[in-house]
Formats: structure tokens, sequence, C-alpha cells
């Protein structure tokens, strides 16, 4: 009985044990889902536009070249139009001494109109030499370019064509004169409206920190 007892007494001091230092491992912790990664914004750099590069090499351009002295003026108005596209170093030189050289006045005029398309101060100087050229078709189509440029710069020059003898030239160069008078008007206008606006702020942050300064 005695022996029985010792060992229920060995069994019961185990398990009171075993409750005593036993911990249960704490059940696994799921691995949270990380965020999705931002991406960072992308930031493209900055690329200036180059112009497109000519279906010729340089060495084929300088036949172009040559072509802008042809007898027949169509092929010359075509080489100096092709040179342009192209983007040629040389045809701002050409184009000018076309506009004042070549003996057609068709060819002039229509460098005169490309000189316009092109814009910019270097054009406004062209074109009012081409406001002296012998042929009225030229003068006219010099007038509207300057006209569409709308640079005012060039009214003393077309003053002068007011004692054209050419009765159409006259009414060009004053209906490009009213036109640039009426757009130098309005920038007048402008410039003003932008100087009343400017004052009319400045004159609301002052009372406004005036009443600040009140409170």
């Amino acid at each position: 009985m005695r022996p029985l007892l010792t060992f229920a007494s060995i069994v019961l001091f185990f398990v009171g044990a075993f409750k005593l230092f036993y911990r249960p491992a704490p059940p696994p912790i799921a691995p949270q889902a990380s965020p999705p990664a931002v991406p960072p914004s992308l930031t493209l750099p900055s690329r200036t536009v180059d112009p497109p590069p000519s279906v010729l090499s340089p060495e084929q351009l300088l036949k172009v070249l040559e072509t802008t002295r042809d007898p027949n003026p169509s092929v010359r108005w075509e080489a100096v139009k092709f040179l342009k596209k192209s983007n040629s170093p040389q045809s701002d030189a050409i184009i000018e001494e076309m506009m004042t050289r070549d003996t057609d006045a068709t060819v002039r005029r229509n460098v005169v109109v490309l000189i316009g398309e092109s814009g910019g101060p270097r054009a406004t100087r062209q074109l009012v030499v081409a406001l002296q050229d012998m042929d009225p078709m030229v003068r006219i189509a010099a007038l509207r370019a300057i006209h569409r440029l709308g640079d005012y710069s060039a009214a003393p020059a077309i003053s002068e064509l007011l004692r054209d003898t050419d009765d159409t030239v006259r009414l060009a160069a004053l209906n490009t004169l009213n036109a640039l008078q009426q757009k130098r008007d309005d920038e007048v206008r402008k410039q003003q409206r932008e100087r009343q606006e400017a004052e009319r702020r400045r004159q609301e942050e002052l009372m406004r920190q005036q009443q600040q300064k009140g409170r």
C-alpha cells in the first residue's frame, strides 16, 4: 500500500510541475502583407525637338544649291523651297539673295511670302527691303506679310509707299498701317488695364494691412 501511495505522490508532483512551468507556444502570427510599393514619379528629361534631317546628304544638297541658279524660274523656286524645308544652313542667304536679285517677279514674290511665314525680326528687315521692289506684286506681298507679322517697327517704311505710283500698293499700305495701329492700340490698352489691375490689388492689400493693424 505504501509503495502505491509513493508512486501516486510522484505522479501528482510531476503533473503539478508540468502545469506550473509549461506555457503553450503562442499561435503563429500570420505575416502582414507589406503595402504595395508606390512607384516613384517618373520625371522625363526635357528634350528639345530637333528639326527632321534632310533626305539628302550634304554632298547631295550641293546639287540643289546649283539649281537655285537654274534658267527656269519654277526650278529655282522649288529648289529654294526644298532648301528651306531641309533646314540647309545656306537657305537664309540664298532666300535673301533671290528676294532682291532674282529676275523673275513671281519668284521674288514667292520668296517674300516664304520669309513672312518664317517670322522674326530678321524677316521684318528683309520685308522692308522688299517694299522697294520694282514690281508692285512683290511690294504688295511684302505689305501683306508685314500685316500678318504685326511688326509696327516697319510703319515708317510702309508710309513711303503712300506715294507709290500704283494705287493697289497705296491701298495695301494704308490697310497695313491701319492694322498695325490697331495692334499698337490694343497693346497699349492691355498694358493700361494691367497697370490699373495691379494698382487695385495694391490698394486692397494696403487696406487689409491697415485693418489688421487696427484690431
